[in-house]
């Protein structure tokens, strides 16, 4: 069991990571662009969250990683990202995967998804509150990711190229909805 082991690795979801991210690709991007993810990164600040629940996350639990056999999951892959992190970032990457039709996040899927969750663990009140800014940040950290891979993959390198603007325009209808 993994319930009583420290997980020491850091996640790379954090604030500084999203910025380090910023600097790999600002020069690709439009003044638009970069204005909004400077405005996000600056959003971002006012919150301190060394109060939220902590815990090893994977990082990554898109629909892509999760096996399936007869509509139940049979395995999970790809801890990459994953590490020592906040629960709720967690949940809130997993929303912005599984819970989106064209860029749109359906709120039914979101609230049965983070109900199944709360059977497990209630989120506690600071969590709600965060919620919709753990949304945000989740979003803006895929969009950064799926840059980096679209201006700095190596040659030949085997990973797939994934849609930047998925995460950019969620992103900006998150910035348009607080969620509760």
């Amino acid at each position: 069991m993994t319930r009583a082991y420290k997980f020491d690795s850091p996640s790379d979801h954090n604030l500084d990571s999203l910025t380090q991210m910023f600097a790999k690709v600002a020069k690709h991007l439009t003044v638009v662009d970069h204005e909004l993810i400077q405005d996000e990164l600056a959003f971002q600040t006012q919150f301190d969250d060394d109060q939220l629940p902590v815990g090893f996350i994977h990082g990554d639990l898109f629909k892509d990683n999760v096996l399936m056999v007869d509509g139940q999951i049979s395995g999970i892959i790809d801890f990459y990202s994953g590490g020592h992190d906040y629960l709720l970032r967690d949940v809130a990457i997993t929303v912005n995967d599984w819970c989106c039709e064209h860029d749109v996040l359906n709120s039914e899927k979101m609230h049965a998804l983070l109900a199944g969750y709360e059977r497990f663990r209630p989120f506690e009140a600071l969590e709600k509150h965060r919620w919709w800014v753990m949304l945000r940040m989740a979003a803006l950290r895929f969009w950064l990711s799926r840059l980096i891979h679209q201006f700095h993959s190596p040659a030949g390198e085997l990973t797939q190229q994934k849609n930047p603007l998925l995460f950019k325009n969620l992103l900006i209808k998150h910035r348009e909805h607080a969620y509760i």
